[in-house]
């Protein structure tokens, strides 16, 4: 598949536009080069892309995709899995580039204050709910307070810096910071970012877990039905006033379905039987996928994931995973060039860090400290561990079946036996977030601010670091967290952190993943926002005629 050719000219050229006070550079998309892997191409800041020529406006398109939909309620999302099917339906403050950077969407601009202590958001005007009722800096206000306050948000850990918010006129907001706060831009790219309609908050029958309704929403799309759980779907159509939407060239498929399909050999049947007009590709098929691709025989690109680690996670307040002697041992014994060779073809390069190479907080002091793979030494350690036959469960998702077993034989050439169950699918149900688990095999997705990710995975939600283990960590997450830091600044005060982390062997990071997209040959993709996460955002995805 190529590029687009006529859509990049327009999108390069709206891009030139630069928006005051943003502090980032021009975003780059996504195309496809000869090969059918990515390169860059341009897109604008939100609002300011042309209608494309080509596009089919009574398009119907079906999107298989390996997350699980829960609910269309952004404040109580139980997992990344779950965004792609929020965000047609709810517009955010912010997206991120593929620069990893912070772009305007309902907020314009922004400033932190000099001292940090707050942040003032300018929102855009014109944006309405799909009501008409206009997004202003009171509406916005009410969606961030239900956000930090709702006992049940998945947000109130990462808002919790945010100690007032105010709406002084009626296009700023303003979030009081009680220090630190240099996650919020990031965050609010992210369902906690997404703006609902105070007439739907306030409406006591209202619930968001099963339907936006035409009053809540305030993107593109407005959500028809809703299945949630495995093999789940979302049912969208535009939006009634679609033609006065303040973002021309999102939006422009009539009649749009996200389905989960759960393992990616269904979704690749999918796509090549013609059930599917777009089909996600992850795991060890990514190499069968992009075998498709580069053959001819299905249309394709392959996306490097480049904030997405295949990962070893462990909830080291658990024996044997308590004892640091088993946790790395275990580093040491897992062959991650082995995996990444064999099982991923080279599609997922291996990594001793969250973050590659690309990214501004990529250490190399981190990529050496970690264990160097030795079966003899780590068949010493588990020895010197003093644990009598060291057994743990693993618990996998269906897409991870085979990285899975190559784990279990890899720990028995150490001793250490590992029982692998497979995840429960049920929304609510058992998960390693709870603490249901003692490790599992997880693509961890880390946000493109290093801040939220320690939030996300280590000290706040998940807490990869155990308590008793997290002095060392926190006076450097505070520090990295000031907002008055420039990036390499904060890059020099983490660098530390990744550096323990990499001793401390919480998480075993494996490879850095790859997605397949394979497709119909008609579906313009060059405007797929967040390939490199593969938590996509379809807001710019069309079907030519």
């Amino acid at each position: 598949m190529g590029i687009h050719k006529g859509r990049i000219a327009a999108l390069v050229l709206a891009a030139s536009v630069v928006v005051a006070g943003c502090g980032g550079p021009a975003s780059t998309g996504q195309g496809a080069g000869a090969s059918g892997s990515a390169t860059a191409g341009a897109l604008p800041d939100a609002g300011t892309a042309p209608l494309p020529a080509d596009f089919d406006p009574d398009a119907t398109v079906t999107i298989t995709y390996s997350g699980v939909p829960g609910g269309l309620d952004p404040d109580r999302v139980t997992g990344p899995g779950e965004w792609a099917y929020l965000y047609p339906v709810y517009d955010r403050l912010t997206l991120i580039d593929d620069n990893y950077d912070v772009r305007p969407m309902l907020a314009e601009k922004w400033a932190f204050a000099p001292d940090g202590k707050s942040l003032d958001l300018t929102i855009r005007q014109g944006a309405t709910f799909q009501d008409g009722t206009p997004i202003d800096a009171a509406a916005v206000r009410t969606s961030l307070e239900r956000a930090r306050t709702l006992p049940t948000s998945t947000w109130r850990n990462s808002l919790k810096t945010v100690t007032a918010i105010d709406a002084p006129d009626a296009r700023t907001v303003r979030l009081t910071l009680s220090g630190g706060g240099a996650n919020l831009l990031a965050l609010f790219s992210q369902p906690a970012g997404m703006v609902i309609n105070p007439k739907a908050i306030a409406d006591p029958n209202a619930d968001l877990t099963r339907t936006t309704g035409p009053s809540a929403a305030s993107g593109p799309y407005q959500a028809t039905s809703i299945t949630s759980g495995g093999t789940g779907k979302v049912t969208y159509t535009q939006r009634s006033d679609h033609p006065q939407y303040w973002d021309k060239a999102a939006g422009l498929i009539k009649n749009l379905t996200i389905n989960n399909i759960p393992t990616s050999a269904q979704r690749i049947n999918a796509a090549r039987a013609g059930d599917s007009d777009i089909s996600q590709i992850t795991g060890v098929e990514v190499q069968q996928a992009n075998g498709l691709v580069k053959g001819g025989q299905q249309p394709g690109i392959l996306y490097p994931q480049t904030l997405t680690v295949q990962s070893l996670q462990f909830r080291s307040t658990r024996a044997p995973l308590n004892n640091p002697k088993i946790r790395e041992a275990i580093a040491m014994a897992i062959d991650k060039k082995g995996i990444a060779d064999s099982l991923y073809s080279g599609t997922c390069t291996v990594t001793n860090q969250p973050y590659a190479s690309a990214h501004w907080a990529h250490s190399d002091a981190a990529e050496a400290a970690a264990p160097a793979y030795d079966l003899e030494k780590a068949k010493q350690l588990v020895a010197e561990s003093g644990v009598p036959n060291p057994t743990f469960q693993l618990y996998f998702s269906p897409l991870y079946g085979p990285q899975t077993q190559v784990v279990q034989a890899q720990l028995a050439k150490i001793g250490i036996t590992v029982q692998l169950t497979p995840t429960p699918t049920q929304v609510g149900g058992p998960s390693f977030d709870k603490g249901d688990f003692d490790a599992q095999w997880f693509p961890q997705t880390n946000s493109p601010d290093p801040s939220q990710m320690i939030n996300d995975w280590y000290l706040g939600v998940t807490t990869l670091i155990p308590p008793a283990d997290q002095a060392r960590y926190t006076g450097i997450a505070e520090q990295a967290a000031d907002v008055t830091k420039s990036k390499e600044q904060r890059a020099e005060i983490l660098a530390p952190f990744w550096e323990q982390l990499a001793k401390d062997n919480y998480t075993v990071p494996i490879c850095v993943a790859s997605q397949v997209w394979l497709q119909s040959g008609k579906i313009d993709v060059d405007g797929m926002l967040y390939s490199w996460s593969g938590l996509n955002d379809f807001r710019y995805l069309y079907k030519r005629k």
